[in-house]
């Protein structure tokens, strides 16, 4: 009898155990998929932001009857880490009189 019940409260223990490893790992990678999420929209913010600013940019490069040429140079210069999409940038919002 006593082997019996020993055997019963090892397969309880072990499923408690079970049951508290699942939800520890349920709980980690909970965790792990809100941060990634906060990256992500932490980074679509930054973009929307910066790219807000770019046209602002342009739109004052306008005012200062700068050139496309002037105003894509610029905008490699303030924003470096968007050299390559400045061009597009002033064809997108450049507005043509």
């Amino acid at each position: 009898v006593r082997d019996e019940v020993k055997e019963e409260v090892k397969e309880a223990v072990r499923d408690e155990v079970k049951e508290e490893v699942k939800e520890a790992v349920r709980d980690e990678v909970k965790e792990e998929v809100r941060e990634a999420i906060r990256e992500e929209v932490r980074e679509e913010v930054r973009e929307e932001v910066t790219e807000r600013g770019i046209i602002a940019f342009i739109e004052m490069f306008q005012e200062y009857h700068e050139t496309k040429e002037s105003a894509v140079s610029k905008l490699r210069a303030k924003f470096p880490e968007y050299s390559d999409k400045a061009g597009e940038f002033v064809e997108k919002y450049w507005k043509e009189n």
